[in-house]
């Protein structure tokens, strides 16, 4: 018996056996006709007598050997039959036979699915199980040799090969729990090294030593919550000795390997923890020793402190500022190492914690000398960069605020420094610098307002009556000391001129702003059912948009500070009210061509073309535009842009005027199409009938 392209069968086939031995016979029959007769007292033995002429013979066509024949073939055929009930039984194994191995291991397997929806151990010692009972089951069912009659069946090919494809499923589900196990050591060997690596590390302060303890604790915790993985690792290899599966030596080495991991790492933290208290002890000592330099320290910055009042030189302002860098950075790292100390005894659980509110005293005692040397450095740099640097460089802005922050710490100053001379006399030279140059500060503003354009200075030349243009090189100096532009009057002038700049600034702005908002915002075209076109829409925010921004446009035009944009103005006004009016007639326009549609498109369109012909040629007139309006507007979308078109305006203006007659027709024909089917019925015989049922 043999297995081959998904079927049984015999290598010798029955029909083979049945037919053979009568094409013997037949041979046999035909070899004995034509033999010559021996005769018996010839002692040659080999020669026939033609004397004594042939021997008699028996041909294959006589009655009786047909006879026989025919017997003999019933008896053949009818001994084939228990080879064919026999294959017929053996079916019953085919699906032993059709085991596609590697298929059925992978849906076992589930690899790509999630991991809880896998097999577990328990699942896979079971299959296994399974099989070993199956591969048992089928070596005692099944013989090597099967006695059928006269016939002898070998079923060893066939036996053998539903055995191996078993034990291959034995051996590849054992090899699925080897592979999770060699998964489950690799992941916790890492795991437990990476524990083993942190617990080599060595403090170098109390605070990595009360980080290193913490982390211990809470290695211990994950030791023993990693118990539960080593376990079943364990049980995975557990399972392949249980079924005599051998896995590789490096599995082998990491199985046990991580088996001792929890007990290594519990030997390191208690070794861990003896040398901590050593290094405990000395890092207490260490900081002991530490605080007292700092206190020495904190005395020295105290008399620098204390003797920063002798610095009452102007001319020396850089270095003194620098001396005042050096101070504050000492105090701000003296902070900081206070901040530390603070810690470290909390650590070290000190009863008594050390007072630095010293150094909070020396920051307070510090702060007048940091401000006065600090404006002084400043005002030294920026008076000279205001007044002579270029014009065009100065921020109004920073100018303004800086001056008026260090103006205010000079006052602060006078009041501070009113029992050091030297200090007080600084400060009063300071503030006197600076209230000589209160006045230039809204000549700043005006003159570098971001408004100011040509035509302003030209207006501003003209009513000071000489010329004002500042170029590259003019500066503040020029317009105080040469100009004067300083003076009450004259800055009047200069403000007010400037303001209205300010103004017209503020319209430019706006309006540059509203266009740029627009140049961003389009028409959305939605496909309209199986039309072939579609349907216009304007977006909400578009629309709050539009409303405010005609509102606010409106609100330029009544500007006494137009002028310089009135034309400006108008045409943006008027490009608003296209897209308001446009928009308005186009969403009726598109109501209305979105309710006759169908009506136009139905299989009652012959007989509204035959009744209504002028309706329906308005409406085809209508359609065909709003075809082509919905193709522009989507190749060019921009609002603004499409909707500044007077004759688009118009255009549907006219749609909406015929589609409401083509409305207004349409109804008055249902009406009457309605009226004549009443009278129909109320002529036809049981009208009444059908009208009271009705």
């Amino acid at each position: 018996m043999v297995w081959h392209a998904d079927d049984l069968f015999y290598s010798t086939s029955a029909d083979f056996f049945a037919s053979v031995p009568i094409r013997l016979v037949d041979e046999a029959l035909n070899a004995l006709k034509g033999l010559q007769a021996l005769d018996p007292f010839d002692r040659s033995f080999g020669r026939g007598s033609e004397e004594l002429g042939e021997v008699p013979s028996v041909d294959s066509d006589e009655l009786q050997v047909i006879a026989c024949k025919e017997k003999m073939a019933e008896a053949l055929k009818a001994s084939t039959v228990p080879l064919t009930e026999f294959i017929a039984d053996f079916a019953r194994h085919l699906p032993h036979i059709q085991l596609d191995v590697h298929t059925y291991i992978k849906e076992f397997a589930a690899v790509d699915k999630p991991e809880e929806e896998r097999p577990s151990l328990k699942q896979m010692q079971d299959k296994v199980l399974e099989h070993i009972a199956t591969k048992e089951s089928l070596e005692a069912e099944v013989p090597q040799l099967v006695m059928l009659g006269m016939y002898l069946v070998s079923v060893v090919q066939v036996r053998q090969a539903m055995l191996n494809k078993h034990a291959q499923v034995i051996e590849l589900t054992l090899e699925l729990i080897d592979g999770r196990a060699r998964a489950a050591s690799q992941q916790l060997a890492r795991k437990f090294a990476d524990m083993h690596a942190a617990l080599q590390e060595q403090p170098r302060d109390i605070e990595r030593l009360t980080e290193m303890r913490m982390y211990m604790t809470e290695t211990l915790k994950e030791v023993d919550s990693m118990q539960t993985p080593v376990d079943a690792m364990m049980a995975h290899y557990d399972a392949m000795e249980e079924f005599r599966h051998d896995p590789s030596r490096e599995d082998i080495t990491s199985r046990w390997a991580v088996f001792h991991w929890p007990t290594r790492i519990a030997a390191k933290v208690d070794e861990c923890a003896k040398l901590m208290e050593e290094d405990r002890a000395t890092f207490f000592s260490m900081m002991v020793n530490d605080q007292k330099a700092f206190d020495r320290t904190l005395d020295e910055l105290k008399l620098k402190v204390a003797n920063f009042g002798q610095h009452a030189e102007f001319g020396k302002v850089e270095q003194i500022y620098a001396q005042v860098g050096v101070v504050e950075a000492a105090i701000a790292e003296a902070r900081a190492k206070a901040g530390t100390f603070a810690t470290r005894e909390e650590l070290f659980e000190v009863e008594e914690h050390t007072d630095y509110e010293l150094i909070d005293k020396l920051e307070k005692d510090f702060e007048p000398f940091a401000s006065l040397w600090t404006n002084a450095h400043n005002w030294s740099k920026w008076h000279s960069s205001w007044m002579d640097g270029p014009l065009a460089d100065l921020d109004p802005a920073y100018v303004s605020k800086s001056f008026e922050e260090a103006q205010a710490a000079m006052v602060r100053a006078v009041k501070s420094f009113r029992e050091q001379p030297g200090c007080l006399a600084i400060a009063s030279q300071i503030k006197e610098e600076m209230e000589t140059f209160v006045p230039f500060v809204p000549l700043v503003k005006a003159l570098r307002d971001r408004g100011m354009r040509a035509r302003h200075w030209d207006t501003l030349s003209s009513e000071l009556g000489f010329d004002l243009h500042p170029n590259s090189t003019f500066t503040l100096r020029d317009a105080t000391d040469g100009l004067q532009l300083h003076q009450l009057k004259t800055l009047e002038v200069v403000e007010r001129v400037c303001e209205h700049a300010r103004q017209e600034y503020a319209i430019e702005k706006s309006l540059d702003e509203m266009q740029a908002a627009w140049a961003e915002l389009d028409f959305e075209v939605m496909p309209y059912r199986t039309t072939g076109t579609g349907v216009m829409r304007m977006s909400d925010e578009a629309k709050a948009q539009l409303d405010y921004h005609i509102g606010l446009t409106q609100q330029f035009s009544f500007s006494p500070y137009k002028g310089a944009f009135e034309e400006r103005i108008k045409a943006w006004e008027r490009q608003l009210r296209n897209v308001q009016d446009v928009t308005t007639v186009w969403l009726v326009c598109q109501r209305n061509w979105m309710y006759l549609q169908p009506i136009f498109d139905t299989a009652n369109t012959e007989d509204i073309n035959r009744l209504l012909p002028a309706e329906s040629k308005r409406f085809t007139g209508v359609d065909r535009n709003w075809r082509k309006t919905i193709d522009r507007v989507g190749a060019a979308p921009n609002i603004v842009t499409f909707c500044d078109d007077d004759e688009l305006l118009r255009l549907f203006s006219k749609s909406n005027e015929d589609l409401e007659r083509v409305q207004k027709n349409l109804k008055e024909y249902e009406e009457t199409k309605r009226a004549g089917f009443v009278q129909h019925s109320a002529a036809a015989p049981g009208a009444e009938d059908n009208q009271e049922s009705h």
